[in-house]
């Protein structure tokens, strides 16, 4: 076993240098939420931030990202939709999905077995 002894004089040392560390510490996290408080401000009061959500993208920048298909001449035509909505476009259908067009409707039907 390894055995390790310390002077009180040098632990009181340390002791000293932890607490001014950690005084340090809690100046900077101070100042920190100051300037974030001040960063945040400077945004709209209730959308805040449109494309991040604290350092990653927003609900919705990945749904500009992924979609891009939102368009309006300014964003406060968007005040009353609600933050959580999902906006996406509609899909395109291929001519080969259009089943209702298909002038049989018996493709649509399933088959039924023959009785034996």
């Amino acid at each position: 076993s390894f055995s390790y002894s310390m002077s009180k004089a040098r632990a009181q040392q340390i002791h000293e240098e932890l607490k001014r560390a950690e005084s340090q510490l809690d100046s900077c996290s101070l100042a920190l939420i100051e300037q974030t408080a001040t960063y945040e401000a400077a945004f709209h009061p209730h959308w805040g931030q449109l494309f991040k959500t604290g350092y990653q993208n927003s609900r919705f920048a990945l749904q500009v990202e992924i979609y891009a298909c939102l368009y309006t001449s300014k964003v406060a035509n968007m005040i009353r939709a609600s933050p959580t909505a999902f906006h996406r476009c509609l899909s395109d259908v291929l001519p080969h999905e259009r089943l209702s067009e298909i002038p049989s409707p018996r493709l649509l039907t399933r088959r039924r077995p023959v009785p034996i």
